[in-house]
């Protein structure tokens, strides 16, 4: 593993994206093979490559880009409820990946987003999104689309105590991408309304 860390730390460039690609299924086998994601220290050691994670989510090509959010997508199936420390610091980055033009990039990062959130339940993401759709400009419809998504899945996968203490901003979130010009955003936040009032106790007390 050591070896593997002392390759991601170095700078990506066209003579070392391979290796960091390369470097990077190495986690995914090691995690998933060999169950390594058990170990003690795992996530730490994760949590040291840091910045290389996030520097390949956001890199151009696509290739290196599809890698490391595939690590993500394991690992957050691997761990289920452990994976949300991880997912606190590799999440935003997703966010950002769901207005890429790059249609796979969008799609993959959306996949792996989804799949922390149904293996991690990540109640703490729904802060970050209702204030992420928020600050997504109209003219990003992809972005908002897969935001509003996301929220949808949140909603169904947390119970109503967690979703309370976020009310405020998941009513003014849905509130806003009812109203949206896109009509798929529109047709999932009247889903996610639904799911709201069934949960929310505070829906109940209006």
């Amino acid at each position: 593993m050591k070896k593997v860390e002392q390759t991601l730390l170095k700078k990506e460039s066209e003579e070392t994206w391979e290796l960091h690609n390369n470097a990077l299924h190495f986690i995914v086998k090691w995690a998933s093979e060999d169950n390594a994601w058990q170990l003690e220290g795992f996530e730490q050691h994760i949590k040291a490559l840091k910045k290389s994670i996030v520097s390949s989510l956001r890199s151009d090509r696509s290739k290196l880009s599809g890698t490391a959010i595939e690590l993500l997508r394991v690992l957050a199936e691997l761990m289920g409820e452990k994976y949300q420390p991880l997912h606190e610091i590799f999440g935003p980055t997703l966010i950002v990946l769901f207005g890429k033009s790059n249609k796979i990039v969008r799609q993959r990062s959306l996949q792996a987003y989804k799949a922390a959130i149904q293996s991690a339940k990540v109640p703490r993401a729904i802060p970050r999104l209702t204030v992420s759709f928020k600050s997504t400009p109209s003219t990003n419809k992809l972005g908002r689309q897969a935001i509003i998504e996301c929220l949808e899945c949140l909603l169904e996968v947390n119970d109503g105590a967690s979703i309370d203490q976020h009310h405020v901003l998941v009513k003014e979130a849905i509130d806003s991408a009812r109203n949206d010009s896109s009509i798929e955003v529109r047709t999932t936040a009247n889903t996610c309304l639904g799911i709201l009032k069934n949960k929310s106790s505070k829906m109940a007390e209006r």
